[in-house]
């Protein structure tokens, strides 16, 4: 029987179909299927990445630099003219900037290596109907695998049984909410991001478990492919590295240029016979050497060392020598929005209740003191503590699980409701977990001498089922005036890109029922959530934009999201300034490059659609940076002038990027830019004084040989050399110690 690498669109394919076409079924697969799945499959690994080099790869790659190359010419050139002191100097010059550059890169790579996290090396599996731990290269398709809160997710999977569970894609998707899946059948043309009945390799677990059967295996799965495109992406030089590269090749011709006209100007003007032939091609060979600035090399990269280590104060870690100057010439920021525009992790914003509003600066100033006893508050936030799955870490000293209700337990926690010291004084009776079916999460307790339900999740189910209305902390019967008040709020704040949660409770005599029954709720409000915009974002944009640099967001979210977050940092945010994922699939290149002047937002983007942008953007000149965290923005960081990835983001995109930020700020972004124009400033002036300085010499020693003006010279016997001249100038003789050159 063959084996099956993958299939296509488990979404849209029933369970039983998916096992079927993987000749697999819910009680596992058979050692013997596996053993010839192992045959045929490769293991369950990805590319392997080529981004750490090894040091003998690193050392010869700073031989690539055609000025490098020069100089050795010339230094071996010297050499066979007995020059050895020129030659040392020469070749020592070129010996000293490949050791400089490379203990740079090593160094830079070697602090990677340490910033490398620990990732989960075993699944558990089903196989002849029992659990094995297995590690996860050993995974082949159609293994039944278990997966729970904490666990990363081994390969791609269709969820064949679910309960309550929620896996964070941030990492390949952008958004920082949890995914709850389900097992129903989906769509077919629909993109991964929105698949719900799947589940992707490199993901991971963070409430319930389930089980999944693995559709697809390393290279084949979402990450394997986005892998794969990294490898693909070839990466191009830099703006330094394009222009010494033209410089040095024009160098070359130069300098060949000197040594031919010399000699051959030589030969025509020595009519006396004064110098031999010998002796005028070595004068030219040595003429056309000293044009040679040997210096600018050295100069360059210790330009570029200490550059990097005033990026690094500034909290960048620099991994490409060249990149540090590169940053100087950046005039396109492309940022992913989570992560790096905003913090990555959802708060509560503020409250609605019935004709009352507490601000976020409100929030900061309550404490449980001073927080009223039967309050819209005190429900608020003992309904978003107790109606909760999330779990404080003491060794991390924060709360992990679905990014919203550890947003709730951290408010609650800090104004002085803790969910675990709640749930000490009002111990759990039963809870409601979280369905997509039902759209709410509850949590029963005995609550002052009776049963008190707590539930939080979708306004329109729980005001469907509420009779009562909780106003200044007091019950009243609930209006249709009521309702439309709140689920106006809801459409208001939504299109914001706002996360809305709606809360209510329920009160009754335990002795009469024990049963929960989700009607004759009492609404207490709305809880509205955001993933929030980092301090100083918005000033730092408007210092970009000053200095002539364009930023654009690129994020996997929907548009109103990426609009909202456009608004609260200052980006242009009319309908010409976006582009959503599914307009950019129907464009042509052209007509993205057509456009793309005016584009500052790209919502529900992939990683193709990032390298096209970037790609568009440097077909027009630009010097592109691209920030990100993400999986599925390493392609993209590959493709751009300068990528860079933040410092909490996966190790694909560190092992990627040029530059690593380890404060995930975009402040620090410009603020390594400020420090790159200023290295790009300081290159430019060394270069014009070495060029002056080289030519300067090759003019005058021209001018002497050949005496025009009545010049005096004296060439030693090797011809390599000028021991001295005397010019003619004023009706006096200047004496002029010249050396070798």
């Amino acid at each position: 029987m063959s084996s099956m690498k993958y299939i296509l669109h488990p979404h849209a394919q029933s369970i039983t179909k998916v096992l079927s076409s993987l000749h697999s079924s819910q009680s596992g697969l058979t050692n013997v299927q596996v053993v010839r799945r192992k045959k045929d499959n490769k293991l369950n690994v990805l590319p392997s990445s080529n981004q750490f080099i090894s040091s003998l790869s690193l050392l010869f790659s700073q031989l690539k630099s055609p000025l490098i190359i020069l100089l050795i010419i010339a230094g071996i050139v010297s050499g066979s003219l007995g020059e050895i002191i020129d030659m040392s100097v020469i070749l020592g010059t070129a010996g000293i900037n490949i050791l400089v550059g490379f203990f740079q890169e090593y160094k830079a790579n070697s602090a990677i290596r340490e910033l490398q996290k620990m990732v989960q090396q075993y699944a558990i599996v089903l196989r002849d109907k029992k659990k094995l731990r297995i590690d996860i290269s050993e995974i082949v398709t159609g293994d039944i695998v278990y997966v729970e809160a904490g666990n990363s997710i081994p390969g791609d999977g269709r969820v064949i049984e679910s309960s309550y569970l929620e896996v964070d894609e941030s990492s390949l998707t952008g958004e920082s909410i949890s995914i709850k899946k389900h097992t129903k059948v989906l769509p077919m043309n629909i993109q991964y991001t929105d698949q719900k009945n799947m589940v992707f390799k490199g993901t991971k677990v963070t409430a319930g478990n389930g089980y999944i059967v693995i559709t697809a295996i390393g290279q084949q799965t979402i990450l394997g492919g986005i892998a794969t495109l990294v490898s693909e992406v070839s990466e191009g030089f830099t703006p330094l590295q394009k222009q010494v590269n033209k410089l040095s090749v024009f160098i070359g011709y130069v300098v060949i240029g000197i040594a031919i006209m010399i000699f051959f100007l030589g030969i025509l003007t020595n009519n006396s016979g004064t110098y031999t032939a010998l002796q005028l091609f070595e004068t030219a060979v040595a003429v056309a050497i000293a044009a040679i600035p040997e210096g600018l090399a050295i100069s360059l990269t210790i330009i570029l060392a200490i550059g990097m280590k005033f990026i690094a104060k500034k909290k960048a870690l620099v991994r490409r020598l060249v990149a540090a100057e590169t940053l100087g010439s950046v005039n396109v920021i492309c940022t992913d929005k989570t992560g790096t525009i905003t913090e990555g992790k959802m708060r509560v914003e503020f409250f609605e209740f019935d004709s009352q509003k507490v601000s976020s600066e409100q929030l900061d100033q309550l404490t449980i003191d001073t927080i009223e006893e039967g309050s819209n508050m005190q429900y608020a936030l003992q309904i978003g503590a107790l109606a909760n799955t999330a779990v404080y870490e003491a060794n991390l000293e924060q709360y992990l699980g679905d990014t919203t209700d550890v947003a709730f337990a951290a408010l609650s926690f800090q104004l002085g409701y803790a969910k675990e010291r709640l749930e000490t004084l009002y111990p759990i009776v039963d809870t409601i977990p979280f369905s997509s079916e039902t759209k709410y999460i509850g949590s029963l307790h005995k609550f002052k001498r009776q049963h008190t339900l707590f539930i939080k999740g979708a306004t329109e189910i729980l005001l469907g089922n509420s009779t009562h209305i909780l106003r200044n902390g007091k019950k009243i019967s609930i209006t249709e005036n009521n309702k439309k008040y709140f689920l106006d709020l809801v459409s208001k704040y939504s299109s914001q890109g706002y996360r809305i949660i709606g809360l209510a409770y329920k009160q009754f005599d335990h002795k009469k029922t024990s049963k929960i029954i989700v009607e004759d709720l009492v609404f207490v409000g709305l809880a509205v959530l955001s993933d929030p915009v980092r301090k100083g974002v918005a000033e730092i944009l408007v210092k970009t934009s000053t200095a002539g640099i364009k930023t654009i967001m690129i994020t996997g979210d929907y548009a109103n999201t990426a609009l909202s977050i456009a608004k609260q940092i200052g980006l242009p945010h009319q309908a010409n300034n976006i582009i959503a994922g599914e307009q950019l699939e129907s464009m042509t290149d052209k007509e993205l490059i057509a456009c793309i002047d005016n584009i500052y937002i790209f919502a529900r983007a992939n990683p193709n659609h990032k390298i096209r942008i970037v790609k568009a953007l440097q077909s027009k000149g630009n010097v592109v940076a691209m920030t990100g965290d993400g999986v599925n923005d390493a392609p993209a960081i590959k493709a751009a002038d300068i990528g860079i990835a933040v410092g909490s983001g996966t190790d694909v995109a560190k092992q990627t990027a040029d530059i690593i930020l380890l404060d995930d700020s975009l402040i620090t972004i410009v603020e390594t830019i400020e420090q790159g124009r200023g290295i790009y400033e300081n290159i430019q002036k060394v270069i014009l004084y070495l060029l002056v300085g080289s030519f300067a010499e090759v003019i005058l020693i021209s001018t002497i040989l050949f005496n025009p003006i009545g010049l005096k010279t004296t060439i030693g016997s090797g011809g390599a050399y000028v021991h001295s001249c005397r010019l003619y100038c004023d009706n006096s003789w200047m004496y002029v110690r010249m050396g070798r050159f």
